[in-house]
C-alpha cells in the first residue's frame, strides 16, 4: 500500500469560533541591570494596560518573586523559579483565570535558567490552559535562546505564530525610552491579547509545521499538513490548498520552528522532503513566483550541514529567528554570498564572515 504524501491546507475561511480577551501575566526583570529602565517600563506598562482589568504582575528577584513595587535592584535572578511560581500559581487557581492566559516577560539579560526543570511542570498547564507566550527584550544582551525555548514550550495556541518578540532599546533619554515601551506595550495590547477561545478538532492527526507532533486540532486562520486527501475539521470536509501564499506560509513557519528548535540539521532534512514534495506539484514559475525558491535554499542549506545554527552570536539568531515571516532575497543572498566566497563546508571563516555580514544586513 503506498504511504500517502503530505498535503498543506487552510482554516482560513472557517468560522464560528468565538475570539476572547486572554488573562495577561507579566513578569518583570527586577535584577540590578534594570535599574534605568525599571520604573519607566513599569510605568508605562501601567499606563497602557490600566483598562485591563484581566491581569498580574510580577517582579523576579535572586531566588523569589515579588510585587511589582518597589523595584528590588536584586543582585541576580532566577528565571527558572520565577517561570515555577507562575505556573503554579495558574494550576491552583485555574477557575479564576479561565483558559486562555497571555505570560509576558519583560528583561534585559542572563539570569539563571534550566529549561529541563520547567518541562514537566509545562505540560501540566497546558493540559489546562491555552498559553501565548511574549518576551520583551530590553537592550541587545537579552539571549535569544532562553526566549525561543520559553515560546517553543509554553506556547501552544499557534505555532504558526511568530515568535512573538519586542526589542527595546536603549536610548540616552528616559522620555524617549518610556514612548519605546509605550509603543511596545500597545501593540501587544491591540494585536496579541484576543485569540480564539479553542481550536478546531480534526478527525485525522495534523501537522501544525512539517516538525510538529502529531494533533487532533488545529488552530483558525492558519495552516496545516496533513497525510490525506482530505479531512475534517468541526465536521466540515477540508482538501488541499492550491493557494501559494497558504504553502509558502506553511514552509516559512516550518523554519521558524527549525531555528527556535536550534536549527538541526535533521529538522532541516524533515522541512526539505516537504519542500520536494511540493515541488513535484508544481511547475517551475509556480515555484519561483514569491518565496517558496528562497525558502528552497535556506532549508536546503541547513539539510546540508552548511547553516550551523547555535555557532551564530545571539545578534544573528534574533535576525534569522525573528526574520523568517519577512524572508525576502536580500536575506538569503547574504548568506548564499559567504557561503561562496569561503567555498568549503562548516568552517570557522564561514561562521565569522556570516557574523560580520548579517550584522551589517541589519544595519542597512
Amino acid at each position: 500500500m503506498p504511504v500517502p504524501k503530505p498535503n498543506v491546507y487552510s482554516t482560513k475561511n472557517i468560522g464560528g469560533i468565538p475570539i476572547v480577551q486572554s488573562y495577561l501575566m507579566s513578569i518583570f526583570d527586577g535584577t540590578g541591570s534594570m535599574c534605568c529602565e525599571y520604573d519607566i517600563a513599569v510605568n508605562a506598562y501601567n499606563e497602557v494596560f490600566y483598562t485591563i482589568n484581566r491581569r498580574e504582575e510580577f517582579q523576579m528577584a535572586y531566588d523569589d518573586v515579588h510585587s511589582l513595587l518597589p523595584y528590588k535592584g536584586a543582585g541576580r535572578g532566577n528565571i527558572t523559579k520565577t517561570f515555577q511560581h507562575v505556573l503554579n500559581k495558574l494550576l491552583s487557581n485555574n477557575n479564576q483565570y479561565g483558559k486562555n492566559i497571555t505570560i509576558m516577560f519583560i528583561s534585559d539579560g542572563q539570569e539563571e535558567f534550566e529549561i529541563q526543570q520547567l518541562r514537566e511542570l509545562v505540560e501540566k498547564v497546558k493540559l489546562e490552559f491555552r498559553i501565548q507566550f511574549i518576551c520583551v527584550k530590553v537592550g541587545n544582551e537579552f539571549p535569544t535562546t532562553i526566549s525561543s525555548e520559553l515560546w517553543s514550550e509554553l506556547h501552544n495556541i499557534d505555532e504558526s505564530k511568530e515568535l512573538i518578540h519586542l526589542q527595546i532599546p536603549r536610548p540616552s533619554d528616559c522620555d524617549t525610552l518610556k514612548q519605546l515601551f509605550i509603543q511596545g506595550f500597545k501593540q501587544i495590547r491591540d494585536k496579541y491579547l484576543k485569540f480564539p477561545i479553542s481550536a478546531l478538532k480534526a478527525d485525522k492527526p495534523v501537522y501544525s509545521t512539517a516538525t510538529s507532533k502529531p494533533l487532533f486540532e488545529i488552530e483558525i486562520e492558519t495552516t496545516f499538513m496533513c497525510y490525506a486527501d482530505c479531512v475534517k475539521l468541526n465536521g466540515n470536509v477540508l482538501y488541499p490548498t492550491n493557494n501559494p501564499e497558504d504553502k509558502q506560509h506553511f514552509l516559512l513557519k516550518s523554519v521558524h520552528k527549525v531555528l527556535l528548535n536550534g536549527g538541526e540539521q535533521e529538522d532541516f532534512k524533515i522541512v526539505q522532503q516537504i519542500v520536494d514534495n511540493i515541488s513535484e506539484k508544481h511547475s517551475k514559475e509556480y515555484l519561483q513566483n514569491g518565496k517558496i525558491d528562497d525558502i528552497k535554499k535556506i532549508v536546503n542549506e541547513g539539510a546540508k550541514g552548511n547553516l550551523q545554527f547555535k555557532k551564530l552570536t545571539e545578534e544573528v539568531k534574533s535576525i534569522f529567528i525573528c526574520g523568517v515571516y519577512d524572508f525576502n532575497v536580500k536575506l538569503v543572498n547574504v548568506f548564499q554570498d559567504v557561503k561562496d566566497k569561503e567555498r568549503k563546508r562548516i568552517q570557522s571563516g564561514f561562521i565569522r564572515q556570516l557574523n560580520e555580514k548579517m550584522s551589517q544586513y541589519m544595519q542597512d
